[in-house]
């Protein structure tokens, strides 16, 4: 049986995991290098990483983001083969 029945944001559902526990854990015990790739649904939090947004980014933060949505990409069609 299904945790969350129905439409369940991801947000939401990530909130209560026990992924996002553990990291909270792991962040409080001063575990500084653990992260997760995230999307804008997401919210930013120490050890979630999403692109950064705004109109006017700099050479810097470009490159953080292309480095980002590269990874994420990978993540993603991952998932979709993992998914059929």
């Amino acid at each position: 049986m299904s945790r969350y029945p129905g439409s369940v944001h991801d947000s939401a559902v990530w909130m209560t995991s026990q992924i996002r526990n553990h990291l909270v854990e792991n962040y409080q015990n001063r575990d500084r290098y653990s992260w997760l790739l995230g999307d804008s649904g997401y919210p930013l939090e120490p050890w979630l990483i999403n692109a950064v947004h705004g109109h006017d980014l700099n050479e810097h933060e470009l490159n953080f983001n292309r480095a980002v949505l590269s990874t994420r990409n990978v993540s993603e069609r991952l998932n979709g083969v993992l998914k059929s």
